[in-house]
């Protein structure tokens, strides 16, 4: 990889392979250096598996002995497609090792902390665990072992954390390097391999580089710079698609009301060079919570904290609030009172091709839709059985689409599972009360619904 000249912390960056080929490095020989990633679940395990992928050889901390015991055993609980299968190569190999004792980081070449950053009921993070890391982490430090955090944390936070590293370990002369993860749940380990672009923030070019070095067989622009420039990125990116799903979603709801197909019109604006084809313009039910919420959340914060008016970030929150509003107003319109009525919804987990229900949009309709008394049963083909017992308040779990839609007076698609798509509507048609269907992620063929005696609603679609 080409090596950057130095570069001033505070506002200028350096980028690295402008026009990249994408290729990876893959090796099953014996790694020559360490790399501790602290924190298994999604992230963490995603670092680990690729990582491992790329010649490495990976220390796994958690302080969670239950997972630590699951992983040893080749128990991995998420799903995630092709993560499994390398963690269980690479462990039975003998490259990668799971402990809880945090002294492993002595042998480290590279650290990198991968927890999946806590968040609050009002998506506020919660950084109680990554700061009792550092402090289990600092002692056993080499002093040129850069510190990497790719858990996602609040501008200035980076800073704070190098503090607490220094003032544990004054034997420590590497730095904090922050480098905003590019995790997307059901394309997790391609993306990681495979990314846009790569971003390290340090306050020292030469710590910043030397990490670099470790992604140097990830063919992709890379881009060093400060702390607070690599830490704004990621604000800005999630930013950036919350308004642009804000967007789609404020026109799905003019064009509904227009007699207008959003969907089609946001296929053919992006077609304009201006926009892209790689716009995330998809109108649909929105972001539930989680990473995009909390930076909405967060960016609010920090402007009222510096007395900046942003109607721009508080429109986005409230905008995103009023499409789980408009689904329950659909039910309404069609059903009339809810108080008892029976709703099945098809998927539950975040998205398709995971298992988790952290922050998944059906949970929150679903607490919607308790408060209006409707009966909510629910099938998804990958949800985590823990994760959906802790919600079994909100829904049963069925496990076929049949019982699940069983004398049903609508059914409401949730997650894009592409098992959805090949259902026998004709079918399906049988077992429900009501052949009322809302597609909240404008998923299905209408047409095909239609002819199948369904009521379609999309989301920003014509009526029919």
């Amino acid at each position: 990889m080409q090596k950057s000249k130095k570069t001033t912390n505070k506002s200028k960056s350096k980028t690295l392979n402008k026009k990249p080929k994408v290729t990876v490095k893959k090796s099953t020989s014996t790694p020559k250096k360490t790399i501790a990633v602290i924190g298994l679940w999604h992230l963490g395990l995603v670092h680990t598996s690729a990582l491992a992928k790329l010649g490495y050889r990976l220390i796994a901390i958690d302080p969670d002995q239950s997972i630590i015991k699951e992983l040893q055993a080749g128990k991995v609980r998420l799903y995630e497609p092709g993560m499994t299968e390398l963690l269980k190569k690479y462990h039975q190999l003998g490259h990668i090792s799971y402990t809880s004792d945090f002294k492993a980081i002595s042998k480290a070449d590279l650290v990198i902390m991968a927890y999946d950053t806590p968040l609050s009921d009002n998506d506020d993070v919660i950084l109680t665990s990554l700061v009792q890391s550092l402090k289990d982490s600092a002692p056993y430090l080499k002093s040129s072992t850069p510190f990497v955090v790719a858990s996602q944390v609040p501008v200035g936070t980076c800073e704070e954390f190098q503090k607490i590293l220094r003032e544990t370990n004054s034997q420590w002369k590497s730095g904090i390097v922050y480098m905003p993860e590019n995790l997307r749940l059901g394309q997790a380990i391609e993306r990681f391999l495979q990314p846009d672009l790569l971003v390290f923030g340090a306050d020292d070019s030469k710590v910043a580089q030397k990490t670099a070095d470790f992604f140097e067989s990830i063919k992709t622009s890379k881009f060093l710079t400060s702390i607070r420039n690599a830490e704004m990125v990621k604000h800005a990116i999630n930013f950036h698609l919350a308004v642009s799903i804000t967007y789609a979603n404020q026109l799905a709801q003019l064009a509904e009301a227009l007699g207008a197909d959003a969907v089609e019109v946001t296929k053919i604006i992006r077609h304009d060079p201006r926009i892209g084809m790689r716009a995330p313009l998809f109108p649909g039910l929105g972001f539930s919570g989680g990473t995009l919420a909390r930076d909405v959340r967060l960016l609010l914060k920090k402007a009222q904290l510096h007395g900046i008016k942003a109607p721009l970030v508080e429109s986005v929150s409230e905008i995103n609030d009023q499409t789980f509003r408009h689904i329950i107003n659909k039910l309404t319109e069609h059903l009339g009172d809810l108080k008892s009525k029976k709703v099945a919804l098809l998927g539950i987990t975040y998205k398709a091709h995971t298992s988790t229900l952290r922050r998944s949009p059906a949970v929150r309709l679903a607490e919607m839709l308790k408060k209006e008394k409707v009966d909510c049963v629910a099938f998804d083909p990958m949800a985590d059985e823990i994760e959906t017992n802790a919600h079994k308040h909100l829904f049963s779990r069925k496990t076929s689409v049949e019982s699940a839609v069983e004398d049903t007076d609508c059914i409401i698609v949730v997650t894009e599972w592409p098992e959805f798509q090949k259902l026998n509507f004709s079918n399906v048609g049988t077992h429900v009360k009501n052949r009322f269907l809302i597609d909240s992620k404008n998923f299905l063929d209408p047409i095909a619904l239609k002819k199948a005696g369904f009521k379609y609603e999309g989301f920003g679609r014509m009526k029919g």
